[in-house]
């Protein structure tokens, strides 16, 4: 299901999954923190590719709206 958090776009997961994605973001914090816009949106979808169960219709809707509400795109 996708959601916007707060005004944000973003997907709903289960919470084990959250805690995962959170965890690796976490652990990735320094590198994240030099990243681009666009290239943190990469980071973000390539977890939700690898470590969720999130359909790929839901992370191409994702995608799509973040390309909507900050022009940003990914693969």
């Amino acid at each position: 299901m996708l959601a916007l958090a707060g005004d944000a776009p973003a997907i709903r997961l289960p919470d084990a999954e959250h805690a995962t994605i959170t965890k690796l973001q976490s652990q990735n914090k320094v590198a994240r923190s030099q990243m681009t816009a666009t290239q943190l949106l990469q980071d973000d979808i390539d977890m939700l590719r690898k470590h969720t169960n999130a359909p790929e219709t839901s992370i191409e809707k994702l995608k799509d709206m973040n390309k909507q509400k900050y022009g940003i795109t990914c693969h």
